[in-house]
């Protein structure tokens, strides 16, 4: 096999191979939980299980407490807006509070309204 040449007509020194490194070991991601609910997804159990000692929680407490992002709370737990819930709920999928698995209520806390969320009998019942 001939040599290739450059464009002056000299050989071209050979090309040196580069050993890539090996990405470093990656970490493990946190545990999530890995039941499985007929009907539910696996974020939605999660929210279940955060909610299960029967706290009234923000959605920020829920967020961290079942590792799920904050902004998809919406669609998982459920928007407290009706018709936007009921438009979310067609669209994709059923919501905890739309199953009647979660409860609402809003509180105010320096003089802002905050909902938070219990696990209702009905969602105590699904998660056993």
């Amino acid at each position: 096999m001939p040599k290739s040449t450059n464009v002056s007509g000299t050989a071209s020194p050979p090309k040196k191979r580069v050993k890539k490194r090996p990405d470093p070991k990656p970490k493990a991601p946190a545990p999530k939980s890995q039941r499985r609910i007929d009907g539910l997804k696996k974020p939605q159990v999660r929210i279940l299980e955060a909610l299960s000692d029967g706290n009234w929680l923000s959605r920020a407490e829920i967020a961290t407490k079942a590792k799920v992002d904050n902004a998809s709370l919406t669609g998982y737990l459920g928007s407290m807006d009706v018709e936007t819930r009921e438009k979310n709920d067609t669209e994709w999928y059923m919501s905890l509070i739309s199953l009647k698995f979660v409860k609402t209520k809003v509180t105010d806390e320096n003089g802002k309204d905050v909902p938070r969320f219990a696990i209702s009998a009905l969602g105590k019942a699904k998660l056993k």
